[in-house]
């Protein structure tokens, strides 16, 4: 998996992109483009107002359960609940003003396409440039093998239990 972003300034022109290789231990999409969110909203500046552009749809639906919602304690048991959090911290932390927008995937956007390349460069190069977990900051994150568990903990315990 990789992940990759594009950002624009005012006028419309690259300023800024960013691309990796996500480790065989994150095999999500979905995870990969919440790590591309992750990295693009650490890169803002504080008090920023900014749009994102997204073919991942489930990205949009996630947002609006995880940010635009009050917080609820059910998030926990959400897959990928500490991005998610650390997201929502960065957010008011930074005082940052986020918009998510739906672009067509494959519908020839030419910076879609653009991030499209830049992540599979990235993932044919397979060199992980950052550790995933480093980026999430919480007083406490439970760790298997050295790796974050990011799921309900009680559905993982079950997993391992039955493995």
């Amino acid at each position: 998996m990789a992940l990759a972003w594009i950002a624009l300034n005012d006028e419309e022109y690259i300023f800024e992109s960013f691309s990796s290789g996500l480790p065989a231990c994150f095999p999500s999409a979905g995870r990969s483009e919440l790590y591309a969110l992750l990295l693009d909203l650490r890169a803002l500046c504080s008090d920023s107002f900014t749009t994102i552009m997204t073919d991942c749809a489930q990205l949009i639906s996630l947002w609006n359960r995880f940010i635009n919602a009050p917080f609820s304690s059910k998030l926990l048991q959400q897959p990928n609940y500490l991005i998610w959090l650390f997201i929502r911290y960065l957010i008011l932390d930074r005082n940052l003003k986020i918009t998510l927008s739906k672009v067509l995937a494959h519908s020839d956007n030419a910076l879609n396409n653009q991030v499209d390349v830049l992540a599979k460069d990235a993932h044919s190069y397979m060199q992980l440039t950052f550790s995933p977990s480093a980026f999430i900051n919480a007083p406490c994150i439970l760790l298997f093998d050295s790796l974050p568990i990011d799921m309900n903990i009680w559905h993982f315990i079950r997993s391992v239990r039955e493995a």
